[in-house]
C-alpha cells in the first residue's frame, strides 16, 4: 500500500512541478501560457502549432507533463 502512495506523489508532484515550470516560463517571458503551451507543442506539429487554437495548447499541456 505504501508503493501506491508514493508512486500518487511522485505523478502529482510532477503534474504540479510541470504546470508551475509553465507559470514560470510565462512570467519570465511575459507570454501568455497558452502560447508558451503552443510553443512545447511546436516540438511535434512545427510552426502550425502557433495558429492551432486550443487543441494546440492541450497538446502542449500533455507534452509538459509527460516529459516530466
Amino acid at each position: 500500500m505504501q508503493t501506491r502512495s508514493a508512486i500518487n506523489a511522485i505523478v502529482l508532484g510532477g503534474f504540479i512541478a510541470g504546470t508551475v515550470d509553465i507559470g514560470a516560463a510565462a512570467g519570465i517571458s511575459g507570454r501568455s501560457p497558452i502560447l508558451i503551451l503552443r510553443v512545447i507543442a511546436g516540438g511535434i506539429l512545427g510552426r502550425t502549432s502557433l495558429g492551432g487554437g486550443t487543441s494546440a495548447a492541450v497538446l502542449g499541456l500533455l507534452l509538459q507533463w509527460g516529459c516530466r
